[in-house]
């Protein structure tokens, strides 16, 4: 049986098959979108959260923001926060340019 696509594979706890066709970015926002309104980060300090559809807007927003100044694949984007909830939405818009993160 021929698969409709070729597969990559993310490792860990439940093995996940992304389709070649996407990004990694992209298959986390698909992801992501499925959770709607319920809290998806949330700062012990602050007490500040973000639900995941705040989470896939700041995602989508950055990544157009980003992509319009011209970052894209074959780019690496170096990110340093100190604990903020923007940190892992920063770091998926970066990913769904196409560029290559790195702390």
């Amino acid at each position: 049986m021929k698969m409709p696509y070729n597969y990559n594979f993310v490792f860990g706890d439940k093995n996940v098959q992304v389709p070649a066709h996407l990004n990694f970015g992209q298959f986390m926002l698909e992801h992501i979108r499925q959770w709607n309104d319920e809290i998806a980060i949330e700062n012990a300090d602050t007490g500040e959260k973000l639900s995941y559809k705040e989470i896939a807007q700041y995602v989508v927003n950055l990544s157009a923001s980003l992509t319009s100044l011209g970052v894209g694949r074959g780019d690496t984007v170096a990110l340093g926060s100190q604990k903020h909830n923007e940190f892992v939405p920063t770091l998926l818009a970066i990913v769904l340019t196409g560029a290559t993160y790195t702390p």
